[in-house]
């Protein structure tokens, strides 16, 4: 693997993000001035490079004022750092958008996730996921590469589906909700109510409208607009749906799927409450808009989930901690984290 030389210390934490659990950075006596790797994501241009492809634009984001974070003097000492290691970061870009290194972020990222493979937190997978970075960055000479146990919730999503009964049959494209219960294999069937956001839902509740009712969030935001916003905005249907939905009544919930586009595409993600209340699950941003349609016309809307997600002993896992020493500033640390685990659909 080749290396480019870093003046400040890197750490690098790759978490098991089901955890909250905090990581700390273990002393090591014996730390080497090596060589390091860095690898940046985008080039310059907001582009993204895949092996023999050309590259793929990004969005560009508002540029952020310094100085309304800042102190006019320190924002001026941030913009002579940048200028005073352009020519590092210059090196380092071009070795991976038109050097030798084209192509290895996206090929290590390919061969971890072909071999390992979805890394839901309690599975298998995810303790081989541990121990194959652990072994890839040692190899790749690291310095303090150690894991640091950490126990974490282990759900098991089990099979599961979800159909429209009236106004016609439909089957509709679902999943469970990490941490959610199940339906103890039973087909859970009521009348639905959907709303389009917690006030709405509120509302309703103040009429009488969501007891005993399966509650369907189909939340709106604008992503052309609001492009960073959104998510957040978004995922708190899928985080609190089912704890919001279960104080109104609800004996279940489903939330319109967290996402800027979808090809009846469903997306899952964890809940904040662990286990739910009451069953809870996504469905896709069509169904949720065909169903918000069918209830603005005034017809009655009958929903059937079957759900047998359970939740089960917690597991022990561990979070990947490695670290790149500094030649220059080896005690200055730059932390950089990121997921270990995935969902149990998708191995990106």
């Amino acid at each position: 693997m080749n290396r480019i030389g870093i003046a400040i210390g890197l750490v690098v934490v790759l978490v098991v993000v089901c955890s909250a659990a905090p990581v700390s950075r273990k002393h090591n006596p014996h730390h080497h001035h090596r060589l390091q790797n860095l690898e940046p994501s985008t080039r310059r241009d907001g582009a993204i490079r895949r092996p023999n492809s050309k590259p793929v634009r990004l969005p560009s984001l508002p540029a952020i004022e310094l100085e309304s974070v800042m102190s006019a003097e320190e924002a001026a000492a941030v913009r002579r750092a940048v200028r005073d290691t352009e020519s590092d970061a210059d090196k380092i870009i071009d070795f991976y958008t038109t050097g030798a290194g084209v192509g290895q972020t996206y090929n290590r990222l390919a061969d971890f996730v072909d071999t390992i493979g979805n890394r839901v937190c309690g599975s298998p997978e995810l303790d081989g996921a541990v121990q194959y970075m652990l072994k890839q960055l040692r190899e790749d000479g690291l310095d303090n590469v150690h894991g640091e146990n950490v126990t974490i919730p282990h759900w098991i999503r089990g099979t599961e589906s979800a159909v429209m009964l009236e106004p016609r049959f439909k089957p509709l494209a679902m999943f469970s909700l990490g941490g959610s219960i199940g339906t103890g294999g039973q087909n859970l069937t009521a009348p639905a109510i959907v709303v389009t956001s917690f006030d709405d839902l509120h509302a309703k509740a103040a009429q009488g409208l969501t007891q005993g009712k399966i509650i369907v969030y189909n939340q709106y935001c604008d992503w052309e607009k609001m492009p960073i916003d959104c998510y957040g905005l978004s995922v708190a249907y899928r985080t609190q749906g089912a704890s919001q939905a279960h104080a109104a009544g609800g004996i279940a919930s489903l939330a319109r799927s967290v996402a800027s586009f979808s090809i009846n595409s469903p997306h899952t993600g964890m809940i904040d409450t662990i286990p739910s209340a009451i069953p809870t699950a996504c469905i896709t941003i069509e169904d949720a808009e065909m169903l918000n349609r069918i209830q603005n016309r005034g017809i009655p809307i009958t929903l059937s989930i079957v759900m047998n997600a359970k939740n089960v002993v917690p597991h022990i896992s561990q979070n990947v901690v490695a670290e790149w020493t500094g030649s220059t500033y080896p005690n200055e640390i730059v932390l950089v984290s990121g997921h270990l685990d995935s969902t149990c659909c998708s191995s990106s």
